[in-house]
């Protein structure tokens, strides 16, 4: 499958007077986000196969009896 990107920018920090100009940009405030659709799919099933048989385990402490 293709990856997906998406990019937002939900936020502009600007100063109102400057000398570079009105509402002069300092601070953008942006996310990206990537989908592979096959990579995602098997994220979740390795997810639910971890549940099923956890590849780490804490057994209890063999002093703590």
């Amino acid at each position: 499958m293709t990856t997906v990107i998406n990019w937002n920018v939900s936020q502009l920090d600007c100063l109102p007077q400057a000398p570079e100009g009105a509402d002069y940009v300092v601070t953008a405030h942006w996310q990206c986000n990537g989908v592979d659709k096959d990579a995602t799919e098997a994220a979740v099933e390795q997810q639910i196969q971890n549940q099923i048989n956890p590849p780490i385990v804490t057994p209890p402490l063999p002093w703590a009896s």
